[in-house]
């Protein structure tokens, strides 16, 4: 979207389902940049994650994600993406 940019808005995360989905809310403060919503799973019988994304042009999409560390009050989403040229997202978990 904008390269080598820092965006400032909120996210939040929330366990849902007893731990078997991850769902995040964002709202980015710049214009042009949609909110959205996400939820993270993962496959039990292969090692990896998708994200299911929506936001509010209407625009969904499928990504394979990837973690360094189980969410819980930190974490960080290593990377989602839709192919291994295309990352979309980085994103730092800083507890409140």
């Amino acid at each position: 979207m904008i390269p080598d940019t820092t965006l400032h808005g909120h996210t939040s995360f929330e366990w849902i389902e007893g731990g078997a989905f991850l769902i995040m809310h964002s709202e980015i403060d710049e214009p042009g940049v949609p909110s959205g919503v996400a939820i993270f799973g993962g496959d039990d019988s292969v090692e990896g994650y998708s994200m299911l994304y929506f936001d509010e042009r209407g625009v969904s999409r499928i990504y394979e994600a990837s973690f360094n560390e189980v969410f819980g009050n930190s974490g960080e989403i290593r990377r989602a993406f839709r192919n291994a040229s295309q990352v979309l997202l980085s994103i730092k978990v800083v507890p409140s």
